[in-house]
């Protein structure tokens, strides 16, 4: 992989870490022979690895607060971070992971859900951000909001009209995914491009194209749970000596993805874990050589039963535990002055302060996460084959 690697700033108060992967093979996800690029960056730590053209991916390393070991896990043995980002040299036990979405799409249980979407000129400055980035006119982006029935506070979802995929399909497949793995994003953008892929940024995830299969939820929402550290382990499961030693410990990993790096591995797990929980027979139902990535399927089960906010993160018949506070309502564009009376009404009637929202969540039993972004973000952009 050749990729050119640029920095950029970018002020958002977004959980600064990317994740992109790009779908191939005529833009179907899961194919085996799309290939991937992870980036990091950082406001509170400026350590940049910014003109590496021979890796697959470009990296600044942060430091949201959580613990001292996040820091220690990611920076105190640079070798650590990468080890995560480096080509797998294990083997793949399938070529991709196709055959196990038809099945566990059918068991994995939706919560229901109502949609309110917002007046034209307004937008959640989460989507406003990410709509800048991808240089699209956030005038054009409709903002919905959206309650699922097992969480008091709503997500706060943002399409594109040209995008391929429906509001209903993007919020019916977000939904199904187990809310304490949902709950570690924030917003979610669906816009239009010629081929499918995606990406997450801390915990905002950005959709192109056709995106209606349920493994490509997981797996970028997985990558979300690990950003914000909610496994068991201190920091980053990704990098921490007890994935790691699982992996070396076992005789594949997953699939051609997964060999992408450690980043891209941990977050096919979460998919296989719950087919193996909720698919008769498992996954030897579909995969009789499971056991040769058995030590990281167990893990994965592990760190997602005993993680932060109560754990159980794999259960899909909990309610919310924690959330980050939702992006404020802004207008679509630069001006106020020329909004609709709608959007008018709207804003005034609105309270997106941290303050006020805590107090709501607080009222329904839900923690609103602690950590705060402050000052100017750098994410590293790559661009080049991924």
């Amino acid at each position: 992989m050749e990729d050119v690697c640029r920095q950029e700033r970018y002020k958002t108060p977004m959980f600064p870490l990317v994740s992109r992967r790009r779908w191939n093979a005529e833009s179907r996800p899961g194919s085996g022979d799309d290939s991937g690029a992870f980036l990091h960056s950082s406001s509170y730590i400026d350590i940049s690895l910014a003109h590496f053209e021979s890796l697959s991916c470009c990296v600044i390393i942060m430091f949201s607060g959580k613990t001292a070991s996040l820091l220690s896990a990611l920076v105190a043995a640079g070798g650590l971070v990468l080890e995560a980002e480096a080509q797998l040299s294990k083997p793949a036990l399938r070529s991709n992971l196709d055959a196990f979405w038809p099945q566990l799409q059918l068991a994995l249980r939706q919560p229901g859900y109502s949609i309110t979407q917002w007046p034209s000129g307004t937008i959640s400055q989460g989507c406003k951000d990410l709509a800048n980035r991808e240089k699209i006119d956030p005038r054009t982006m409709v903002t919905y909001e959206v309650l699922y029935n097992d969480c008091s506070v709503p997500w706060l979802l943002c399409r594109h009209p040209n995008s391929a995929t429906s509001i209903e399909t993007m919020v019916h497949r977000f939904g199904q995914v187990p809310v304490k793995m949902r709950q570690m994003t924030k917003d979610v953008m669906l816009i239009p491009a010629a081929s499918t892929h995606a990406y997450a940024l801390g915990n905002q995830v950005v959709f192109f194209n056709q995106v209606d299969t349920i493994g490509v939820y997981l797996h970028e929402i997985a990558h979300t749970v690990d950003f914000a550290a909610a496994y068991a382990v201190s920091g980053q499961l990704q990098s921490d000596p007890i994935w790691l030693n699982a992996y070396n410990a076992d005789s594949a990993v997953p699939d051609n993805y997964a060999r992408t790096n450690q980043v891209e591995n941990v977050a096919q797990f979460p998919g296989l874990a719950l087919f193996d929980q909720l698919v008769a027979g498992g996954l030897r139902s579909i995969e009789p050589n499971v056991d040769r990535i058995g030590n990281q399927l167990s893990v994965l089960k592990d760190q997602a039963a005993r993680g932060d906010y109560g754990g159980d993160i794999l259960n899909t018949r909990n309610t919310c535990s924690a959330r980050w506070p939702n992006s404020p309502a802004v207008p679509a564009g630069s001006t106020s002055r020329l909004m609709e009376a709608s959007a008018v009404d709207f804003f005034a009637a609105r309270d997106d302060s941290v303050e006020a929202q805590t107090a709501r969540a607080a009222a329904v039993g839900v923690q609103l996460f602690p950590w705060k972004i402050e000052g100017s973000i750098e994410p590293t952009n790559c661009t080049g084959h991924i």
